[in-house]
């Protein structure tokens, strides 16, 4: 027979959850919800007004601005690993 044993190993990450942290986390939640909906309602907003060419011009430049950062934290992670 195996000889198995179970070992219970206490985290030491452990942080206890209080009342403060709870609240913070739901303020951000919260706060995570309301940009994502005037982001939204920004684009709509900006989608009436222009022609669909010039809105297509404006998403592209809008990818390629968020794209870039991203892009840049990448390589930098990467020259940090080499």
């Amino acid at each position: 027979m195996l000889d198995v044993k179970v070992f219970f190993v206490k985290s030491v990450f452990f942080i206890p959850l209080r009342k403060d942290s709870l609240r913070d986390v739901g303020l951000l939640w919260v706060s995570s919800l309301l940009g994502g909906g005037l982001t939204f309602l920004t684009q709509v907003i900006i989608a009436r007004k222009l022609t669909p060419a010039d809105f297509g011009l404006f998403s592209s430049a809008i990818a390629t601005i968020t794209g870039i950062p991203r892009q840049n934290k990448i390589t930098i992670n990467y020259v940090q690993l080499a």
